[in-house]
């Protein structure tokens, strides 16, 4: 919302956002790939996914609304210190459990 009262397309500024995190994520796959290979062996993965990760990515917008990041936390704090951090957190984690919960077909 402020933002968009300050002039910025933030459509285009998301968008953008989300070209930095999937290229940040392309870049990383092998080696996540290979931690994921090296602690679950192909016979003990017979769906092709056992776990997953929520990553924190930090990014800053500069005065032209460029998002840079800063860094990408493996294991983002889940500790809350405002009502509006809370409520963020929350989502996420709700939304990574609705993405993860298996429909009554893929359970069978």
């Amino acid at each position: 919302l402020l933002l968009a009262r300050n002039g910025y397309d933030v459509p285009h500024i998301w968008g953008e956002i989300e070209g930095v995190v999937v290229k940040t994520l392309l870049a990383v796959q092998p080696q996540v790939g290979h931690a994921y290979r090296s602690c679950l062996p192909d016979n003990r993965d017979a769906a092709g996914f056992s776990c997953f990760d929520i990553l924190g990515f930090d990014i800053m917008l500069d005065a032209d609304g460029r998002p840079w990041l800063i860094e990408v936390n493996q294991m983002p704090s889940w500790e809350t210190s405002s009502p509006l951090d809370k409520q963020v957190k929350a989502a996420v984690l709700k939304e990574a459990l609705q993405i993860i919960s298996p429909t009554l077909h893929e359970a069978r």
